[in-house]
């Protein structure tokens, strides 16, 4: 509601100066006109004069009153480029500074595993799963700040699109991520079309589709990630299909929102803010990402990015 007054009011304070101009000068001048001469010709011919003096005057009026505004917005611009640029150095100097603790945390998480072992009690077990649950947590941190790490210096900059082999960057995402048993398969479908977009963004918007599959699968089962594509008026469309256990998807925008959702122990380790990156790794390449899943029937992540 703020928003649209603020709109308002900038759009009549260009819009009424050339209001106003607009009806003194047709009044006016008419006024004038008749007061000069009552001829019929003359006066046209001045009417054809004065209305060619009035488009002159009010374009350079609209000018001025455009370039005012311009100027304004402009300053808005640079203000929130500035804030921009302190929030994204106190995100990186926070995610830098944080693993040292964590480093810490993790140690000592280590050393209470190895004396429990060492030194067998009534309390042995129990210490050695505090120790695991504190492993985790400091996994989940380590993931957590290497999603904030890596959008502060791959995400900086505006997306430089350029055509990509989508088959290729894929099969590489696939095979640089951990592995558990027993192994995860990749099946790609037919021939994947291109598509126009930054290449760190959609390596990005891969990874993470991949990782967020091979992370949330039923303990013990080969995840199978089957990848098909599609091109629909100048839109490459790739699908990316898994056998997972799937969830109850109650509303699509709440996956897609910065959160951080309830990992099991028997996950990767890592907890990442996945599809809510990809999905704006998409929209900043002007395409989109849309998710269908059932319980028991997987996950289908669909990709939507120009193709040229």
């Amino acid at each position: 509601m703020q928003n649209s007054r603020h709109f308002l009011i900038a759009s009549l304070r260009t819009v009424l100066p050339y209001a106003v101009f607009g009806s003194i000068w047709i009044w006016g001048s008419d006024y004038l006109l008749l007061l000069f001469t009552r001829d019929p010709e003359i006066i046209s011919d001045l009417s054809m004069l004065k209305g060619w003096i009035f488009m002159v005057v009010t374009s350079i009026l609209l000018f001025f009153l455009v370039l005012g505004r311009l100027k304004a917005y402009q300053g808005i611009h640079d203000k929130l480029d500035e804030r921009q640029q302190e929030y994204e150095e106190f995100l990186f100097a926070t995610s830098h500074h944080l693993r040292s603790p964590l480093v810490t945390i993790s140690g000592f998480a280590n050393e209470i595993a190895r004396y429990s072992q060492e030194n067998s009690s009534s309390h042995s077990q129990e210490l050695i799963d505090y120790s695991s649950r504190i492993q985790h947590g400091v996994r989940q941190m380590e993931g957590i700040l290497k999603s904030m790490t890596r959008l502060h210096r791959n995400l900086r900059e505006r997306p430089n699109p350029e055509p990509l082999e989508t088959e290729k960057i894929i099969r590489s995402i696939f095979q640089s991520l951990p592995h558990d048993n027993p192994p995860s398969t990749l099946h790609i479908v037919g021939k994947l079309p291109s598509v126009f977009a930054d290449s760190r963004h959609f390596r990005i918007l891969t990874q993470e589709i991949i990782f967020n599959s091979l992370q949330h699968r039923n303990k013990d089962s080969v995840i199978t990630i089957k990848v098909r594509g599609e091109t629909n008026h100048g839109i490459a469309t790739i699908f990316f299909e898994d056998n997972g256990p799937g969830f109850v998807m109650d509303n699509e925008d709440e996956i897609f929102q910065p959160i951080l959702r309830k990992q099991s122990l028997q996950d990767l380790g890592n907890i990442r803010m996945g599809l809510a990156i990809a999905l704006r790794c998409a929209r900043w390449n002007s395409g989109n990402l849309k998710i269908s899943t059932l319980p028991s029937q997987g996950t289908t992540v669909e990709v939507q990015l120009p193709k040229k």
